[in-house]
């Protein structure tokens, strides 16, 4: 779109462990915007979030649910018309997935038991920049 200017953005928050990281980014202007990036060698994924809590949220998912055997999800936001959710497994105890999806299609990646162990420690650092920001 000719004109438009393009958002800016700030680091709220980083947490890292092993080969995973996430990033809370906010809007540098009005309204207030945040997104989500999840970093590692086989994905790298970035998405619009309601708001900053939605770090806790999900690292309180996994915590809950590591080790159950029974199905959940969690929406995380969403990348324009897609959603984007963490789902747990049933089959497997230590298996969740990181799903976009929308109407038209779904891409689905698999957590395994290590990936899940760094997402709970890279989550809690960035949980607690957040809660060292305010």
């Amino acid at each position: 779109m000719k004109g438009a200017k393009e958002t800016e953005w700030g680091l709220a928050a980083v947490g890292q462990s092993g080969a995973v990281q996430v990033d809370v980014d906010e809007s540098c202007s009005e309204p207030a915007r945040w997104e989500l990036s999840i970093d590692q060698p086989q994905i790298y994924l970035r998405f619009e979030i309601p708001g900053p809590h939605v770090v806790g949220e999900l690292l309180a998912f996994l915590q809950r649910h590591w080790g159950q055997s029974s199905a959940d999800e969690l929406r995380l936001g969403a990348i324009g018309d897609a959603k984007v959710s963490i789902i747990k497994d049933d089959e497997f105890a230590d298996r969740f997935f990181l799903c976009v999806a929308s109407e038209n299609g779904a891409l689905q990646y698999s957590l395994r038991s290590e990936e899940v162990e760094s997402y709970i420690a890279a989550l809690r650092s960035a949980k607690e920049d957040l809660s060292d920001g305010t």
